[in-house]
């Protein structure tokens, strides 16, 4: 499953993986050298950037900007939902979108049967009003999911831990 997902996203610099590794930053040599004088190992990572472009999903290769991880990519090459997943769904005409909604809690049809989940839509006054599907997923991070599990009631914290030992990487962004 995960080689799978790590092409559609368009994950480079993997081992034997299709695309390859980003361009090194210039600072990457004398952080590298640092690290060797400390004894510190130092490990490269794919990231999920393109490094060849995808014409026939409109996404283009890296350019390098460096506003990625701050802003977003104004040509797409960073993989996330919005450029691989969703835009395909909305693509293939199976998909809507709502902006400007809530979802408030997952709504169950029986006691191990998820039906669907309760939207506040923001866009329209503040109604709400019950959405159903087949499937269900939830996607919404760390915070989102277990606030949405917490606020749906009984079975859905079972054995207590959702939202227990939750951890946090902040990501520090220094440039001069």
């Amino acid at each position: 499953l995960y080689p799978t997902v790590e092409d559609e996203m368009g994950v480079s610099g993997i081992a034997g993986g299709k695309l390859a590794p980003l361009a090194e930053h210039p600072i990457t040599k004398a952080a590298e050298a640092t690290a060797g004088k400390l004894g510190l190992p130092i490990t490269r990572t794919p990231r999920a950037i393109l490094t060849q472009g995808r014409p026939d999903e409109d996404r283009q290769p890296c350019a390098y900007r460096l506003v990625c991880a701050s802003y977003g990519c104004p040509n797409d090459a960073r993989g996330s939902m919005l450029v691989t997943y969703l835009r395909r769904g909305e693509k293939s005409g199976k998909l809507t979108v709502w902006t400007e909604a809530l979802v408030t809690k997952i709504e169950k049809s029986g006691p191990d049967t998820v039906s669907g989940v309760r939207v506040k839509r923001l866009d329209k006054a503040g109604s709400e009003e019950s959405v159903t599907a087949g499937t269900v997923v939830l996607a919404g991070g760390a915070i989102e999911s277990a606030r949405l599990l917490l606020l749906s009631g009984e079975g859905f914290n079972p054995g207590g831990n959702v939202g227990k030992n939750l951890w946090f990487s902040l990501y520090v962004d220094v440039n001069g």
